[in-house]
């Protein structure tokens, strides 16, 4: 039942993307989903045509959609996560570089006073820590805990991240 769910939301999806117009606002958001959604396939079934179909649909939604959009932080982070998991299978050094820009683009568009500003802040902070563990560059894990830091003084106190973040 789980195998054939994905598959019908991945196959809804790429009809979505196929039937909507080039001009249409939502085009890109729909082909962001489609790339979330090949990626869960991946992680739970692992073909790698998932993965490259995922970074495929991720760049061409970023590549399209203007920084002033508000869902191009997400995109963002939806293709540094695309580029996180084939780091974890192939330890591409330039997988996570990019990913690492991917986030810190994602937070720098991002407003201080939004919501998922400080969940995308944890992001970049796990993705430097990954970097560090990897290959000990000293200046990752002293970016992640400023970041992590400033993290913690954004919103509220009972913010749903601040966990994350600690």
């Amino acid at each position: 039942e789980g195998r054939d769910s994905i598959d019908e939301a991945v196959e809804v999806l790429r009809r979505a993307v196929n039937l909507v117009p080039e001009d249409d606002p939502f085009k890109y958001t729909y082909l962001s989903n489609l790339g979330s959604a090949l990626r869960t396939r991946f992680e739970h079934f692992g073909d790698s045509e998932d993965m490259q179909e995922a970074f495929k649909c991720l760049m061409e939604a970023i590549e399209h959609t203007p920084d002033d959009h508000v869902d191009k932080p997400s995109f963002l982070t939806n293709l540094a996560s695309v580029l996180e998991i084939r780091f974890q299978r192939n330890v591409d050094v330039q997988d996570m570089e990019y990913a690492i820009m991917l986030r810190r683009q994602a937070v720098d568009l991002t407003p201080e006073s939004h919501d998922k500003r400080p969940g995308r802040m944890n992001g970049l902070a796990s993705s430097l820590g990954t970097n560090f563990q990897h290959f000990g560059r000293i200046e990752d894990i002293d970016d992640a805990i400023n970041i992590l830091s400033e993290a913690l003084l954004l919103g509220p106190s009972d913010h749903s991240s601040k966990p994350e973040c600690l």
